[in-house]
């Protein structure tokens, strides 16, 4: 597709304008072939795409700055219409999510961010019970042990437990 009005012709308008992409998806997100200005400043050449960033491509004529995203300021899921499209850094897009409010308080979210945590989390048993007992500063004990400041912090508090063996309690 290389204009506008093929893309909005492939599309069904739902409440509100928002174009949603009928033709081929990658799960849920729409994949369009369109010309691809960020990797040949002239359009000429043709990529599959994700549809939001196809939809910039060919709206804008421009290539996508590095370091941007395409997303969409409505939220509608597979929504390509150029009104509702920005390119913004990830932390811009972080603060308008948080400005939304979004994701607040959702369970796929919370669920999410534990599974996140715990996979990060580098506190063992051994390394816990050596933060608990050494009389070394928070801040030497973390440079010594590679973990952040606030993770030493956490586990003297007893806000961070260590990481369970997953053999633990087999053994009697």
């Amino acid at each position: 597709m290389r204009t506008l009005e093929e893309v909005k012709g492939a599309c069904r308008i739902a409440a509100g304008g928002h174009w949603i992409f009928a033709g081929g998806r990658n799960s849920i997100r729409p994949r369009i072939h369109a010309p691809d200005f960020t990797v040949d400043p002239t359009g000429s050449t043709r990529t599959v795409q994700q549809g939001r960033r196809a939809v910039w491509h060919i709206s804008t004529g421009q290539p996508i700055p590095a370091g941007h995203l395409i997303c969409s300021q409505c939220f509608v899921p597979g929504c390509i219409r150029p009104e509702c499209l920005l390119c913004l850094t990830p932390l811009e897009r972080g603060a308008l999510v948080r400005s939304t409010g979004r994701y607040r308080g959702t369970m796929d979210r919370k669920l999410v961010n534990r599974r996140g945590n715990l996979s990060k989390r580098k506190v063992t048993d051994a390394i816990a019970a050596e933060i608990l007992a050494s009389p070394e500063s928070i801040k030497e004990l973390a440079a010594r042990l590679q973990l952040h400041r606030n993770t030493v912090s956490r586990c003297r508090r007893g806000i961070i437990a260590s990481v369970p063996n997953m053999f633990a309690g087999l053994m009697v």
